[in-house]
């Protein structure tokens, strides 16, 4: 839900939120029709493992834009 609402903060994205299975979750972030990134969380214990994928179409610096989805999440 964190990264939903860090994706959501950003001008003109939107964010869509759904479960994988019982233990996971996605976030797709999207502007403008086009896919920004995808982030799946997985449960891992009292921990959860994070990946996201910055689509071509972030222009800059896409680890920076990945760190920004999961800032203080």
């Amino acid at each position: 839900m964190c990264i939903g609402k860090n994706a959501k903060a950003r001008p003109g994205a939107t964010a869509e939120e759904r479960t994988l299975g019982e233990s996971g979750m996605e976030v797709v972030v999207r502007s403008s029709g086009s896919t920004l990134a995808v982030a799946q969380i997985q449960r891992a214990g009292t921990l959860s493992d994070v990946s996201v994928l910055v689509g071509k179409s972030v222009s800059g610096d896409r680890g920076a834009f990945a760190r920004s989805l999961v800032s203080g999440c």
